[in-house]
């Protein structure tokens, strides 16, 4: 009977611990700020890695389109920010075509 009851205490302890942090997880974006903050989709500019991680590109593509010139870019101090109308319009400017097999 012991030995039940501690398999039944240690299942009840990985559920509690799954459903503690699910409910971390959601009340967290991804990254890691509370979900009231506006989230990176609400941003008016971006960061390079912040302009990669929307586009689902690596930051060096995204420096590659600067220095190409395809996308505009401006330093503030060391850090150059994507006016996120101008990331979104290259995007839509290299659409990416499927082939439906």
């Amino acid at each position: 009977m012991t030995e039940s009851r501690g398999t039944l205490e240690a299942f009840l302890e990985g559920l509690l611990r799954r459903i503690v942090r699910e409910e971390i997880e959601a009340f967290f974006d991804r990254n890691g700020k509370p979900t009231g903050e506006p989230a990176s989709g609400s941003k008016e500019y971006f960061t390079v890695k912040e302009a990669a991680d929307f586009a689902c590109m690596a930051p060096s593509t995204i420096r590659l389109c600067i220095r190409k010139r395809q996308l505009r870019a401006q330093r503030v101090g060391r850090r150059v920010i994507i006016k996120k109308a101008d990331l979104e319009s290259l995007l839509e400017s290299h659409p990416i075509e499927t082939i439906n097999l």
